[in-house]
């Protein structure tokens, strides 16, 4: 590299750290403000707020089965499984069961507790254990099938139902397994 690159470099941090150049001020306020309005538009969906987006959690379910708390309760067969636009074969065959405000996946020692909100649009759910931050998600129930987007631990709730390379966001569809009602 030629020798001028340093003092270059120098110069400039020297004109940006200067408090009375009010036009210099201007002009890099105003490329950071292009700069995160870039980034707020090259963001994908799954990473935008909305309003169920909210940080809080969804409250534990407490009462009687009714609705989709009822129409989750048995066993699904995870029929494909996708985290980072990639098919995610290993998955397949697993069975996810749903038991009053209970779930695990089969194989797996113990049960996360989950939580619902049918009044969202798309639907919210929300998963819990005693060690990990709770797994944000969404879904839906049509006839016998079951769509699942949940974002990694601790992260924002997904939006839509679909992937991202730039996020952790597991999307999965099951069927229930036949000797559920």
């Amino acid at each position: 590299m030629p020798s001028f690159y340093p003092r270059r470099r120098k110069r400039v941090n020297a004109i940006l750290t200067k408090s009375n150049n009010p036009t210099m001020k201007k002009v890099v306020h105003f490329f950071v403000r292009v700069l995160v309005v870039s980034l707020a538009v090259a963001l994908p969906p799954s990473m935008a707020q909305s309003p169920n987006n909210a940080a809080s959690e969804l409250p534990p379910f407490s009462g009687i089965l009714e609705g989709d708390y009822q129409q989750l309760q048995g066993s699904w067969v995870v029929t494909a499984n996708e985290i980072k636009k990639r098919n995610m074969p290993q998955m397949a065959g697993a069975v996810f069961n749903f038991s009053k405000n209970e779930h695990w996946i089969s194989g797996d020692k113990g049960h996360d507790y989950f939580a619902l909100d049918e009044k969202t649009s798309p639907k919210s759910i929300d998963f819990y254990d005693k060690t990990n931050p709770v797994i944000k998600g969404i879904y839906k129930i049509e006839g016998s099938k079951l769509t699942l987007c949940t974002a990694a631990p601790g992260q924002p709730r997904p939006v839509d139902f679909k992937t991202s390379i730039f996020t952790g966001t597991i999307l999965t569809t099951a069927e229930r397994q036949k000797e559920d009602p």
